[in-house]
């Protein structure tokens, strides 16, 4: 992730995933000058292939953001 986002410094899976699959979640950790940092929640919502989608926040189905790679 970190190579496609100027704000993304790192991710992380969690609850022991390893990839990206439909409902997988990982943290984000983020930086932006003049802003700091901050850490995310997201969770996997689209993987069919090379595209991958998530939202961010602790609900998917009522997320703050949403992003894709395609």
């Amino acid at each position: 992730m970190a190579e496609w986002s100027p704000e993304c410094v790192r991710c992380q899976w969690l609850d022991g995933a390893t990839s990206a699959v439909v409902g997988v979640r990982f943290r984000g950790w983020n930086r932006l000058p003049f802003v700091g940092t901050w850490t995310s929640i997201s969770t996997i919502v689209r993987c069919p292939g090379i595209e991958v989608a998530w939202v961010v926040g602790k609900d998917p189905a009522d997320p703050n953001t949403c992003w894709n790679t395609y």
